[in-house]
């Protein structure tokens, strides 16, 4: 079994397809990119797949968590002889 068939009966359906390549899309893989990876399985457009992405957007906000403190760095560098 090569590996593209492996991985089609791994993802199975267009749907999965879809979110995975909405996945990878989240996690930072360009568009274009995605659509090229998994083009074996599913011929898309990096387009299409930019309107999956904002369907699909409310499962992949962050919610903001308001909190009581906050940590701040105070890092300093030493540039000569001088601490800034």
């Amino acid at each position: 079994m090569t590996t593209s068939y492996f991985i089609y009966f791994l993802l199975g359906d267009k749907k999965k397809i879809k979110l995975i390549a909405t996945i990878l899309y989240y996690a930072g893989i360009s568009l274009r990119k995605t659509s090229k990876f998994l083009k074996d399985f599913e011929k898309f457009s990096h387009e299409a797949l930019r309107q999956w992405y904002h369907k699909l957007a409310q499962l992949f906000t962050n919610s903001r968590k308001y909190r009581r403190c906050i940590a701040i760095d105070e890092t300093k560098i030493k540039i000569g002889d001088e601490w800034h």
